[in-house]
């Protein structure tokens, strides 16, 4: 997957209107994404996903952005195409599990494609609207965005629940009065 990825990226400039060798880039390009295709496939049939490692996900960042750009070029997308597609987004949401920045990452492409009026698969609807919701819903109660007029779950890296939780929990103790002489921490 590393391989066809760098392949892959390497030759994408070359793949624009101006350059003489435009073919062949493009078909350098087409085979190594349709071996990502294929790897990515055999990644998920055999182990239930895609492995978790950095060196990888470069390689599915570029099929998804691939595949995106052909279902923006074109009027209408075979099945397989778009089945591809959405193992590749999900390829990328299971990779933010344990890359937080591939969830931001997966976000930008996906609301791209959307906004050039690119008709998504319902499945990559759904994950860019959990996606959304993660990065700019509200799971305030009532009278809580006085206090946080900024939604501070973005800025969350700390799954174990620490981090700007615990800062937001402490602040709010200050400003209701407990103070740190509570013992609370």
């Amino acid at each position: 997957m590393f391989y066809h990825g760098i392949i892959a990226k390497a030759f994408r400039p070359f793949a624009g209107d101006d350059f003489p060798y435009r073919e062949q880039a493009e078909s350098l390009i087409k085979a190594s994404s349709t071996q990502l295709r294929r790897l990515l496939h055999v990644q998920r049939h055999r182990f239930d996903g895609p492995p978790f490692n950095a060196t990888t996900i470069g390689s599915v960042h570029v099929l998804t952005l691939s595949l995106l750009e052909g279902l923006a070029r074109s009027e209408e997308v075979d099945g397989e195409t778009s089945f591809d597609l959405v193992v590749a987004a999900e390829a990328m949401k299971r990779y933010g599990e344990a890359f937080p920045a591939i969830h931001k990452s997966l976000h930008r492409l996906l609301e791209g494609a959307s906004r050039h009026h690119a008709e998504l698969p319902h499945e990559l609807k759904l994950i860019l609207e959990e996606l959304s919701a993660r990065f700019f819903g509200r799971d305030m109660t009532d009278g809580e965005e006085e206090f946080l007029p900024i939604d501070l779950q973005i800025g969350m890296t700390d799954h174990s629940g620490g981090g700007i939780e615990k800062l937001v929990n402490v602040t709010h103790r200050f400003k209701l009065g407990a103070g740190e002489s509570s013992g609370k921490q």
